[in-house]
C-alpha cells in the first residue's frame, strides 16, 4: 500500500505480541479505469474490510482513515458496548508497515485477490458491500473452516 499511496516507509519486522484486532493486512488490487481496491485482512479472523479508492493517487492516511471507519462501523454491529469498542481500539492512531508474517493470511489474501479479480471482470459495477460480503462468508481453512465474519463476531465478543 504504501507503494500505491506514494509514500517511502521502511517496512518493520512483525510485532511478536499484538492484539488480534491491531493487525491487519492490506493488499493493492488496481483496477483499469484508475480505481484501486484495497483489501484489509485481519489475520487472525481473515475477516476483510474492502476500501474502493477512486482517485489515481489515493493517500495513505486517506486509505487508512476510510478503512478505520468501515472497522468502526462493523466493530458497532458486532459489539455490546461502545466502551468495550473504544478500548480496543485506543492505540489504532500508530500505524507500522511491516511485511505479511503469516504465510496462511498471505495464501488466504491470494485467494481473495482470485476472486475480486473474477468479480471485477464479471460486474460492470464495483459493489465492496457485495465484495466484503462474499469474502467473509467463505469457509477458509487456516480458521479451521469457519467463515471470517463468525471468527470475527467471535473475537469482538470478547473485547
Amino acid at each position: 500500500m504504501a507503494k500505491a499511496t506514494s509514500i517511502s516507509l521502511e517496512a518493520a519486522q512483525p510485532p511478536e505480541k499484538h492484539f488480534w484486532l491491531d493487525c491487519w493486512y492490506v493488499s493493492l488490487f488496481p483496477l483499469d479505469n484508475g480505481k484501486c481496491l484495497f483489501p484489509f485482512t485481519n489475520p487472525h479472523s481473515l475477516f476483510s474490510i474492502v476500501i474502493l479508492e477512486v482517485r489515481r493517487n489515493p493517500t495513505f492516511f486517506g486509505v487508512v482513515a476510510k478503512f478505520r471507519q468501515r472497522l468502526a462501523d462493523v466493530l458497532v454491529d458486532a459489539c455490546d458496548s461502545m466502551e468495550d469498542i473504544a478500548a480496543a481500539t485506543e492505540g489504532q492512531d500508530q500505524y507500522m508497515t511491516c511485511k505479511t508474517a503469516s504465510r496462511s493470511a498471505l495464501g488466504s489474501m491470494n485467494d481473495m485477490a482470485l476472486f475480486i479479480g473474477d468479480y471485477v471482470n464479471e460486474n460492470n459495477r464495483i459493489n465492496t458491500d457485495d465484495i466484503e460480503k462474499i469474502l467473509n462468508e467463505i469457509p477458509q481453512r487456516p480458521i479451521g473452516y469457519q467463515q471470517p465474519m463468525m471468527k470475527f463476531g467471535e473475537l469482538a465478543m470478547e473485547l
